[in-house]
């Protein structure tokens, strides 16, 4: 780690906890969620170890998207509308460690929040938790990558925070609501169960890392190279950031 990334992200550091917002959706609003939905569902399925296997890494998937949405996208597109960029461009500042420090911000953030579900769900919800943590972390930074790029993709395609915030709240809904990781998606429509796995990069996240929560991540075939080429389209559509940047 070069000396403009650690001054760069410890700047972001400073930031984030000067921000009262950052601050309650990284660490309050899911832990407030994964409560919320818990009490509800082990209502009908009290006991259940297979309710418990299902629901908490499938609600890492609500962790990584509202990181990635609202600490990265909506973050980077505040600093650019407020010239941070711009004024960065008189210093020998190299622009790609916004990038690389973002990244690190991210995983950061992400597994104290990780973290937090697994101590609610351990010591509140007395669940049984997962034997196979090297596949479950693997999955986890799997997804990280994800959220990553899905925040760098709404820095590229958005100018302000108007418009960033119009992108999250339409996406995030639809997502996160199909993504199986909130509701079941057997509560939905049929036509809603045919379409979800079609469209939504969430749902198929669900399934490696419920597949990672049990040892069995590599049976989702399917799902990883579903990630795996949703991230590579974000990143092919994020790739013009320098080129944003150059016109701050």
């Amino acid at each position: 780690m070069n000396k403009t990334m650690k001054a760069y992200l410890k700047l972001e550091s400073l930031l984030f906890f000067r921000e009262p917002l950052q601050v309650v959706f990284s660490f309050f609003f899911p832990a407030v969620m994964f409560s919320i939905f818990a009490s509800v569902f082990s209502g009908n399925l009290e006991g259940s170890e297979e309710y418990f296997n299902a629901y908490i890494p499938g609600y890492f998937t609500t962790i990584i998207f509202i990181v990635s949405m609202f600490m990265v996208g909506y973050q980077m597109v505040a600093d650019k509308e407020d010239g941070v960029y711009k004024r960065l461009k008189v210093t020998p500042f190299d622009f790609h460690d916004i990038y690389r420090a973002m990244f690190v911000k991210t995983m950061i953030i992400c597994g104290v929040a990780g973290t937090e579900i697994i101590l609610l769900a351990k010591f509140v919800f007395g669940a049984t938790l997962t034997t196979h943590w090297v596949q479950f972390i693997v999955a986890f930074i799997f997804g990280s990558i994800l959220a990553v790029v899905a925040g760098f993709t709404v820095f590229a395609l958005t100018t302000n925070t108007k418009q960033a915030l119009t992108v999250i709240i339409l996406s995030f809904y639809p997502l996160v609501m199909l993504g199986d990781n909130t509701f079941p998606l057997e509560m939905m429509p049929k036509t809603i169960q045919v379409i979800a796995p079609i469209i939504n990069p969430l749902y198929h996240l669900n399934r490696v890392l419920r597949g990672a929560w049990v040892g069995e991540m590599f049976n989702e075939v399917v799902s990883i190279l579903y990630v795996a080429a949703f991230i590579v389209i974000l990143g092919l559509i994020s790739y013009h950031y320098d080129k944003v940047l150059d016109k701050n």
